[in-house]
């Protein structure tokens, strides 16, 4: 059976040109560029939360048109669960749809699994809507919201992070695709006591 199709964009922002505490931005003026930046902003929430407070403005300014103030991103921080090392997103193992482009903005779907949790690491399927604007040479995220997405689309197993290319794109349903870079094997192995 053959492979459903690939979209261009990659989920880990293999066109970044450049990094600000350590994640990828400078993405090109094109649909592909504002997938990559919009995707690879979403994934990196965890990682935001665990950074220290200069870093995680330095990355939240750059990477949002009208970021937060520092005081209410280190509050969101130290209140959120994804604080933990074991919270991590893979937009590998989810898919995208662009719902509008052009060179100045773009209108993206996204949908992927994140693990959370502290003790007990537990399974979060995420989906929404992101809204970007290109401003002073980059990607710049404008607005997340939920979009259409009253009820989040799950697979028969929920808990499962891992699903296959078609079953993905079947739940998704029309306009949905998957990243270049996409995988249905999980990176790293279960996490510690085999649950998700």
């Amino acid at each position: 059976m053959s492979e459903p199709p690939r979209g261009d964009a990659t989920a880990a922002g293999q066109r970044a040109t450049r990094s600000v505490s350590g994640l990828p931005r400078g993405f090109p003026r094109s649909e592909v560029g504002a997938v990559e930046a919009g995707v690879s902003y979403v994934a990196s929430i965890p990682e935001v939360h665990r950074m220290t407070s200069a870093d995680r403005w330095a990355y939240t300014h750059d990477a949002m048109l009208d970021p937060p103030s520092k005081a209410r991103l280190d509050a969101d921080a130290a209140a959120s669960p994804l604080r933990s090392a074991a919270s991590d997103c893979h937009p590998e193992l989810g898919a995208y749809r662009v719902l509008a482009a052009s060179p100045d903005q773009a209108l993206v779907d996204y949908w992927m699994p994140c693990l959370m949790g502290t003790a007990d690491t537990h399974m979060r399927w995420q989906m929404g809507r992101m809204a970007l604007r290109w401003d002073a040479d980059d990607w710049r995220v404008a607005e997340m919201t939920r979009g259409p997405f009253d009820q989040l689309v799950t697979p028969a197993e929920q808990g499962n992070p891992v699903t296959t290319f078609a079953e993905r794109l079947e739940l998704l349903g029309d306009g949905w695709e998957l990243f270049a870079d996409a995988t249905d094997e999980w990176p790293v192995g279960p996490p510690a006591g085999g649950v998700w």
